[in-house]
């Protein structure tokens, strides 16, 4: 246990060392212990390099999401105010109706549960 990963460990002019003064049958267990112990290591840092790239990419699309949702929430925002705002007209009958008070609606706005239902989407899907 111990002393096996220390050989993964060793130079490889030490490692030959090593094989040079043990028997036939140890040189070949030592050999496909180092190999299979350097397998296991690459692939380690294979998968933790698959796991960071996953991670930047999931935070990466929240970013993204976000910022298209704050953009899409201001552009709603203008068409609403579009839609409730009146022109008024400058002669004929209906300037009078123009004069009277207009009900003023807000929007729906977005909540902070909104914007976490969105990240744990993002996130789920990975």
């Amino acid at each position: 246990g111990e002393h096996a990963s220390a050989f993964c460990e060793l130079p490889e002019e030490e490692f030959d060392h090593v094989l040079a003064h043990a028997s036939a049958l140890v040189k070949e267990a030592l050999a496909s212990l180092r190999a299979a112990e350097s397998r296991q290591k690459i692939l380690l840092r294979t998968a933790e390099g698959a796991v960071l790239r996953a991670l930047d990419d999931a935070f990466e699309e929240v970013a993204q999401k976000n910022k298209l949702q704050v953009e899409w929430d201001r552009r709603a925002h203008w068409v609403f105010q579009q839609s409730v705002a009146r022109v008024e007209p400058k002669k004929g009958k209906n300037r009078v109706r123009a004069l009277q008070p207009v009900l003023e609606l807000e929007p729906p706005k977005t909540t902070k549960q909104d914007a976490l239902r969105a990240i744990h989407s993002a996130v789920g899907r990975l």
